[in-house]
């Protein structure tokens, strides 16, 4: 089991640490959390389907390297990959993009991207 280790300061100035044990559990609620917070603060209402963004994020961040989001080539070859998920690719698409839109592509591709599913 992993453990976080939290340090605090009491009235006095002395530091002190606190041990917690991470559960699965906790670890999926932090990171439904922090989805919902993400999707709310771009679209103002909380996703649906909370579950598929949360597969999608563990999935996205289990790639080491996040090559996708270097340049148009290594985009489209990530958005045009068969073995990416369909719940990888939706979180992709509707949270990363958002937060992190690529300099590469414009506000127009994105949109277009977006909406068709497809760049030229």
């Amino acid at each position: 089991m992993e453990k976080i280790i939290s340090t605090f300061i009491d009235n006095n100035d002395n530091h002190y640490t606190k041990k917690m044990e991470l559960t699965t559990s906790i670890l999926m609620d932090t990171i439904r959390e922090f989805i919902v917070s993400q999707y709310k603060s771009q679209f103002g209402i909380n996703p649906e389907n909370i579950d598929m963004y949360v597969t999608g994020f563990i999935l996205f961040n289990m790639h080491r390297k996040k090559h996708m989001l270097k340049n148009k080539t290594k985009f489209l070859e990530y958005v045009n990959n068969d073995d990416i998920s369909i719940e990888e690719k939706m979180y992709f698409e509707n949270i990363v993009l958002y937060i992190q839109q690529p300099d590469f592509l414009t506000d127009e591709e994105l949109e277009k991207f977006r909406a068709c599913g497809v760049l030229d």
